[in-house]
């Protein structure tokens, strides 16, 4: 597919539908809440001002989080021939707001907003494989999304030597971070669940390297050892799971 092919299709096919903007609204305004529910006062003194302000500042950084993570699974999809369109997961936003509640605020990082669904774009796709939608082209475009996350909290993260005390440059890497890690859990209709019906040992590799470079990133570390440690645990991943549960299935 040529480049100029490609952009046709961003062209055409990229955009939201009103119904798609209506549910990443409620899924953002939900999960804002959830990560600023601790920052409405100081201590047990409620202050409704400061934490209006501090929902505020929240939607702003979970908007571009889930703008980043359904921007590039959309270009992906269309890359091999599909629109992309996310749908919402009510059960899994009011799951974390419960969880927000009873933690009052501790764990409020469960971001589950929902996954990506992907549509045949048949005049697209004559000439190669005309028909049907292929495990492989779902998987990897819903992982893309969780992935972009952690390469977008990694970017943020060279921004923190300039800005040392930032709370809203910390809350935003942060973020990033456990949208792309929960997004990945293999519980459909998250993202991950795609990767895992296509591949479970790519998946496991992908879910491992991600934890790996996520804990490196929190831990401040540089990008060498963030890339190699993601690598390397994403490998012990792999390998955990094939020694325990894929490899007598390879042999049979």
């Amino acid at each position: 597919m040529s480049f100029k092919n490609y952009m046709d299709r961003v062209k055409r096919f990229y955009w939201y539908s009103p119904q798609e903007m209506r549910a990443l609204f409620t899924a953002i305004l939900m999960m804002s809440f959830m990560a600023s529910f601790s920052e409405w006062g100081v201590g047990d003194v409620f202050n409704a001002k400061a934490g209006m302000f501090n929902w505020f500042n929240a939607f702003l950084i979970m908007g571009s989080a889930m703008l980043v993570q359904t921007s590039v699974q959309r270009f992906v999809a269309l890359s091999s021939g599909f629109r992309g369109e996310f749908k919402v997961w009510y059960y899994g936003l009011f799951l974390g707001l419960i969880i927000t509640f009873l933690t009052r605020g501790t764990v409020w990082w469960f971001l589950a907003p929902g996954g990506l669904v992907v549509y045949h774009l048949a005049v697209q796709r004559l000439g190669y494989y005309r028909y049907g939608l292929t495990k492989q082209a779902y998987g990897i475009s819903s992982m893309s999304g969780p992935l972009a996350n952690i390469v977008f909290a990694l970017l943020l993260s060279f921004l923190v030597p300039f800005f040392p005390d930032n709370a809203l440059l910390g809350k935003a890497i942060a973020i990033n971070l456990w949208l792309g890690i929960v997004c990945m859990l293999p519980i459909p209709p998250l993202s991950g669940a795609h990767m895992f019906i296509f591949s479970r040992l790519a998946y496991v590799f992908t879910l491992g390297a991600m934890i790996g470079m996520a804990a490196m990133i929190a831990l401040h570390m540089n990008l060498l050892i963030i890339l190699l440690m993601g690598i390397l645990l994403g490998w012990v991943a792999w390998f955990m799971f094939y020694l325990n549960f894929e490899k007598e299935y390879w042999e049979v």
